[in-house]
């Protein structure tokens, strides 16, 4: 008996010193839970002149899991648009390999919100999901965002900087932080595999610059090249610089007859710079007004009723198909594709109905902001029972009689379809003269509205042009105001002309703020432009420049226009400080909207700055009904300056002509805004900053005169 308890007490001392050490060990076979975060890049380098490129990203979560007895849920948010993930996992003590797909994204736009699940029973995990970011290509340079990701709802407990892969022969010229600004580079060496070299760059970069390591000798030494031969040509220093410029001055002038005398077979009298002259741009202009009209008029409107659907992007589908069963042929549109432009859109009929269901709450803001206040524009409200409560409600007590209650947007019931469809139906706007095109006719004539709605602001701006160009008699003063009247009635009258049309046509010609990648919004997304402002500028450049440039008896040299075109495409191309600001600012005009960052912004905001300025003191700040629109403004400042061409020599001439173009050319975008007020309301501050403006180059144009060995200014 005495052993038995002198065991018993042994074996309980020995349980007594053991048990802290099993505790601390089990305690090391389960970790804490944690997890890690890498992101892998790989731009898809091209060196283009002008083109795009997709750039492959692979982010891996690596981690440790307590043992949950349920599933876990997270949320990645990031700019990347994620395609497909592999998870690789202990689960239930068992390793599985599985896909994991991000489906599609909760909340999307430039930053996408994917929703994802991690199994039940999970420990150690291994999560890879491949990704993609569009990159672009101008001028032998490539830029792409860099990747940015963020976790929710899992133990992040490290987040390893980017990690890019360049190939040999590549150099990361540039960093831009998230608002554009211009980063001192940096980034370190990880290691190099298969060609490639791998770095590791800092959480700031928003934005980076590739370009061949050629590029920078190969670009300095054309660039000096060319600044000395243009130097010399300008200069008439060798005989053999006039023997470069006449072949392309002969090229012009056959060209020139080439066409004249093609065109006088159709009518004996032709000749091309008779149809260049006022008048005749004028009477064009006015035409193509009338044909866009009529056009809009038999075609239009939309064959099919047009519905905005707001809610969850995974209810739209459901949303869409009930929508169907009720009313026939539906196009659906979603708020992510164009919050902003919601106002314009429904005033001119784009929306026969409106569904709201549970729209994320992380967007109300962009709801209440820009659609709530223009709800009243669309005949039919759907408010569904997963509607946020506070946004049912404010709706229900501002526009009472347009809303109409159901249980499910997604599913409905036959009584609540039976409700529906013949207000629905009803406020579809059919066209007023009896004629009705089918989907695919008015997808054509929707083409041909949108080449013409291009052709439209081309006509008016050469028309601009031209009337600048040509000679007159009359004063400063009597120019200056023919001059900015005219300029005033073309934007005036473009703006009416893409009002009419695109309330006749219900879908506008074009907006100012869609995106891109949307082609169902706009009458010029059929043809591939999203909202058209790239297209759009460059039919305003190229009429300025043909409108000055081209007339008989026009002010503008061609050759000094020339001079000045050349050297600023060769500063361009060049990697060095005036050619990268030239570049930066070029890419405000031809790039996507990411791609407006450096030196030129930190410029651009500045003139805004000074443009709000000036509305400011004109009673901008008095009331926020008073909306006042920078690029209105530029368009107007940049009329003045035309009206002064005979004060200026020929070289300030050529510069005035070239920078105008670019004033007006973007200031006119803004048409596609179709926002009278605000066109109204920039009038007088854009006079106002012209004067500015044109005082800059009639000192220019003093200082050539001085050169030249004038004093006074030619008339």
């Amino acid at each position: 008996m005495q052993k038995r308890v002198i065991l018993g007490f042994t074996i309980a001392f020995v349980v007594i010193l053991i048990a802290p050490w099993a505790g601390k060990a089990q305690a090391q076979a389960t970790p804490p839970s944690s997890v890690s975060v890498l992101v892998q890049f790989h731009p898809g380098l091209v060196y283009d002149v002008y083109g795009s490129s997709p750039s492959q990203a692979l982010v891996v979560l690596n981690g440790n899991l307590s043992d949950i007895p349920r599933t876990t849920p997270f949320l990645i948010t990031t700019n990347l648009k994620l395609v497909t993930g592999i998870l690789n996992a202990t689960v239930n003590g068992q390793t599985e390999v599985r896909n994991l797909s991000p489906g599609r994204p909760n909340v999307t736009g430039p930053i996408n919100t994917y929703a994802l699940t991690l199994p039940a029973h999970i420990t150690r995990f291994e999560l890879s999901i491949q990704g993609t970011e569009g990159g672009f290509s101008f001028l032998w340079r490539y830029l792409v965002p860099a990747p940015y990701v963020q976790i929710a709802g899992l133990p992040v407990t490290s987040q390893v900087p980017d990690q890019v892969a360049i190939p040999s022969g590549t150099v990361l010229s540039h960093e831009y932080g998230p608002g554009g600004s211009v980063l001192a580079l940096s980034y370190y060496l990880i290691g190099r595999s298969n060609g490639e070299a791998l770095y590791s760059i800092p959480y700031n970069v928003g934005v980076m610059e590739f370009q061949s390591n050629l590029f920078l000798p190969a670009s300095i030494a054309i660039t000096s090249v060319s600044l000395i031969v243009v130097a010399l040509l300008a200069l008439n220093f060798f005989e053999a610089g006039r023997r470069i410029v006449l072949p392309m001055r002969q090229w012009f002038d056959k060209l020139n007859l080439f066409v004249s005398k093609h065109l006088s077979r159709l009518s004996p009298r032709f000749k091309l710079r008779a149809v260049v002259q006022p008048r005749k741009f004028l009477a064009l202009f006015v035409l193509c007004a009338l044909v866009m009209a009529a056009g809009a008029a038999v075609g239009g409107p939309d064959p099919r009723i047009k519905a905005l659907i707001i809610s969850d992007p995974a209810n739209a589908p459901g949303i869409a198909n009930s929508l169907q069963q009720v009313a026939g042929n539906t196009q659906v549109t979603i708020p992510s594709q164009d919050p902003g432009d919601f106002a314009v859109m429904s005033s001119e009929g784009a929306f026969n109905v409106v569904v709201i269901s549970n729209y994320p709450v992380a967007q109300l803001h962009e709801f209440t902001s820009f659609i709530l206040p223009s709800l009243g524009n669309v005949p039919i409200i759907i408010v569904d029972k997963s509607a946020n409560a506070n946004l049912s409600i404010a709706v229900m007590s501002l526009y009472p009689g347009q809303v109409y209650r159901v249980q499910n947007a997604s599913s409905l019931s036959a009584t609540e379809m039976q409700t529906l469809s013949g207000p629905v139906i009803s406020a579809h706007r059919t066209n007023e003269l009896g004629l009705q095109l089918s989907v695919g006719g008015f997808q054509t004539l929707l083409a041909v509205e949108g080449v013409l709605s291009f052709v439209l602001v081309f006509l008016g701006w050469a028309y601009l042009g031209s009337l600048a160009s040509e000679p007159t008699p009359r004063t400063d003063l009597s120019n200056l105001v023919r001059v900015v009247s005219a300029g005033v009635f073309v934007f005036i009258f473009s703006e009416t002309v893409y009002i009419a049309t695109s309330s006749l046509l219900a879908l506008p010609l074009s907006l100012h703020a869609v995106t891109s990648g949307a082609h169902d919004l706009t009458a010029v997304g059929v043809i591939g432009f999203g909202g058209g402002s790239t297209p759009r500028l460059a039919a305003g450049v190229l009429g300025v420049l043909v409108g000055l440039i081209v007339p008989t008896g026009s002010r503008i040299s061609r050759n000094d226009f020339l001079l000045i075109a050349g050297v600023l495409l060769v500063l361009v191309a060049n990697p060095l400080t005036a050619g990268q600001f030239l570049y930066e600012g070029m890419l405000f005009f031809v790039g996507p909207y990411w791609t407006a960052v450096g030196t030129a912004l930190s410029a651009s905001l500045s003139v805004k700055g000074f443009l709000y300025g000036i509305g400011g003191v004109f009673g901008g700040n008095v009331s926020p009904v008073y909306l006042m629109s920078a690029g209105k403004i530029l368009y107007f400042a940049g009329v003045v300056p035309l009206a002064f061409l005979p004060r200026m020599g020929k070289l300030t001439g050529a510069l005035t002509a070239l920078g105008v173009a670019l004033l007006i050319g973007d200031g006119g975008v803004r048409v596609g805004e179709m926002t009278p007020t605000k066109t109204v309301i920039a009038v007088i501050p854009g006079v106002v900053a012209g004067f500015a403006i044109a005082a800059i180059l009639l000192a220019l144009a003093a200082a050539e005169l001085y050169a030249r060995g004038n004093w006074r200014f030619r008339r």
